[in-house]
């Protein structure tokens, strides 16, 4: 691609940047699209097999946010984003996290048209079963303990029993596409500089430098690359420590019955359970044979089973909403920045809680044992050691993931509160726009990619040429 001029440039496909391109398209602009990541054209459901995390994932999935313990976490960095590799549940933003946050104009009946235009774009599918047996489990045991769950929305349709994802390649990117929008991808953004009342862009491709000229620049990087990009281009002053996650820690549970269908084709369960949803929630993770093995290597115990039982076996997962924040930094000369996020005593003794209740339900369930991922793990056998087990684990022995990240641009009212206003302009700089996952003011306690869109959709209308 040359040098060239745009009505308005959108760094990042993921969730936010495809909806701003979209909607700013049909608005009647003209819409570039630059991309770090490849472009994969596959309407299958991921299978979070190595060689897909690996295409689709920064550094393959493997990256750390240090403190302690540390954190892992994983970013998409592909046309698409993390639409393309997660298992597809859907979520509005909580009426309580809406009134906690008190945006202008954003409450639950302003929100509800936004969300309903990304549910009918994206078809969202409302269950009516569990679609696996690993949510079957859970929710026989939240059943069993009276406890709230919940059947989550996902972008899947099923054809002659084959799911097909509605990932943004799949749904609005095409659209956006089909109305001869530009997308360009295996693209790296160096900076963006202010040039009078319009943005140049200094990127690479192939090894070359180029520049583009846009009227207007929409960030959609993500809650990691926004803010990092915005340092690289001299403009860090506007960042605070604000980056939210939600911790997670995982457990393998085996039952006495096999709980893998061998014709599934999603990955990831849909039913979680919201008893406690104010502090934490359960949910299943990915339960493929690699995964399970992944998991089983925190027990030497049992390498030897896995072949023969892997398919009794599932992981589930506590994550909570933590009140902490950490911080991004990005060091001359390193293409990547370093986070740094110090869970808080009160967030380690919420993921103890958290596990206890979790394996409570898992033995009401019909778990046999339960196997807490954790450095020097010891098995659980039965529902009378649970607390035992998991009051006794020391914050070193925690091995926890995140993979939903936020909140490092919050909106607000004002520029010594955050990073963009109640519409995600940046404070202070004409044309310049965030619409990605870095906007929302603190943990939803959902996955936040409808969140991430509806408010997109809302704050792409509101630009003006």
């Amino acid at each position: 691609m040359k040098n060239k001029k745009t009505d308005i440039l959108v760094i990042g496909s993921g969730p936010g940047g495809a909806v701003s391109a979209l909607t700013t398209l049909e608005a009647g602009f003209d819409v570039l699209v630059l991309e770090e990541g490849d472009y994969y054209k596959n309407s299958s459901p991921p299978n979070h097999n190595i060689q897909e995390i690996k295409n689709y994932c920064r550094q393959g999935g493997l990256t750390f946010m240090f403190g302690s313990p540390k954190i892992s976490y994983a970013e998409g960095r592909c046309v698409g984003g993390g639409s393309e590799v997660n298992g597809g549940l859907y979520h509005r933003t909580p009426k309580r996290i809406l009134e906690k946050w008190n945006i202008k104009n954003a409450t639950e009946k302003d929100m509800a048209p936004h969300f309903k235009w990304v549910e009918e774009q994206l078809s969202i599918v409302e269950p009516s079963v569990p679609n696996t047996k690993s949510s079957q489990k859970l929710l026989e045991g939240a059943t069993a303990l009276k406890w709230k769950s919940m059947l989550v929305p996902q972008w899947f349709s099923m054809d002659n029993s084959i799911a097909k994802k509605h990932s943004m390649t799949q749904t609005i990117l095409k659209r956006f596409l089909e109305k001869n929008g530009t997308i360009e991808s295996n693209i790296w953004v160096e900076k963006i500089e202010q040039t009078g009342p319009t943005w140049k862009v200094i990127y690479k491709q192939s090894n070359k430098t180029y520049a583009v000229e846009a009227t207007q620049v929409i960030l959609a990087c993500g809650a990691i690359q926004t803010p990092a990009l915005l340092k690289r281009s001299g403009l860090g002053q506007l960042l605070k420590p604000s980056l939210a996650c939600h911790p997670m820690l995982k457990v393998m549970a085996e039952f006495p019955q096999s709980v893998q269908d061998p014709n599934q084709t999603i990955q990831i369960g849909n039913v979680q359970v919201k008893e406690f949803e104010n502090k934490f929630t359960f949910g299943c993770g990915v339960s493929n044979e690699s995964f399970i093995s992944q998991s089983a290597s925190l027990h030497p115990n049992m390498q030897a089973q896995i072949e023969d039982n892997w398919k009794s076996m599932s992981n589930y997962y506590v994550q909570i909403q933590g009140p902490s924040v950490g911080k991004i930094t990005q060091l001359p000369f390193f293409k990547e920045p370093v986070l740094t996020y110090k869970l808080s005593k009160k967030e380690i003794d919420l993921i103890k809680e958290g596990l206890v209740a979790l394996c409570q339900l898992l033995f009401k369930a019909g778990a046999k044992t339960i196997y807490p991922l954790v450095h020097r793990a010891i098995p659980i056998s039965s529902a009378s050691d649970i607390q035992k087990a998991c009051n006794s684990l020391s914050k070193k022995q925690l091995i926890l993931s995140t993979i939903h990240l936020f909140g490092s641009c919050p909106m607000a009212s004002s520029p010594n509160k955050g990073v963009v206003d109640s519409h995600g302009n940046v404070f202070n700089l004409p044309n310049l726009h965030i619409h990605d996952a870095s906007i929302l003011c603190s943990a939803p306690g959902v996955n936040p990619q409808g969140s991430v869109m509806a408010f997109a959709r809302r704050n792409s209308i509101e630009i003006k040429k």
